[in-house]
């Protein structure tokens, strides 16, 4: 796998926060979309704009200025721009992978694979890794496989991810277990 050696990894700061939602917002409306499932482009926008006012924006600037105990969230960067994004958080239990998304243009290059290798050194990494991903989702989960995540049976539709049209994403459960030495 190779890397882009002008891509740093750093932990997410307040002012990066609009970036970082773009970021999601244009990979979702990449990854996301599902003709057979009536999810569109347009469902994928609606679904972000509420994520992208400036209330929303200055809501999460103030939870990464005060994270909660076990937090992980980390940006990718080339050039001073945001093109990659990863949070997570330790639960009790196990380690939650909550999202990690790349700008499509810079998926394939090793990019994820480091984002994810920085916020996994920052787990406790004794627990277990969960994580949920859209079933259709084909190349995320090659991703998540990539990474030694499997899949755990659980599979599910979350009303959190009903679409304007009345589509919801179906999710799926992948587990990453417990480093052992």
């Amino acid at each position: 796998m190779t890397t882009d050696t002008t891509v740093e990894i750093v932990p997410t700061q307040p002012e990066d926060v609009r970036a970082v939602q773009e970021v999601v917002h244009k990979t979702w409306r990449v990854s996301s979309p599902n003709a057979e499932l009536g999810i569109t482009v347009e469902d994928i926008d609606a679904f972000h704009a509420d994520l992208l006012t400036d209330a929303a924006l200055s809501a999460r600037a103030a939870n990464i200025r005060d994270p909660k105990p076990g937090e992980v969230r980390l940006v990718a960067k080339t050039n001073g721009h945001v093109i990659g994004m990863c949070y997570g958080i330790e639960l009790e239990a196990a380690n939650k992978l909550s999202a990690l998304y790349l700008l499509p243009e810079y998926q394939g290059k090793g990019i994820g694979y480091r984002l994810w290798d920085a916020a996994r050194l920052k787990f406790n990494t004794a627990k277990p890794t969960i994580l949920h991903v859209a079933t259709y989702n084909a190349k995320a989960i090659a991703f998540y496989e990539k990474l030694g995540f499997i899949k755990t049976g659980k599979e599910w539709q979350d009303e959190k991810f009903k679409m304007k049209s009345g589509a919801i994403i179906p999710q799926l459960e992948m587990m990453r277990p417990a480093d052992t030495l």
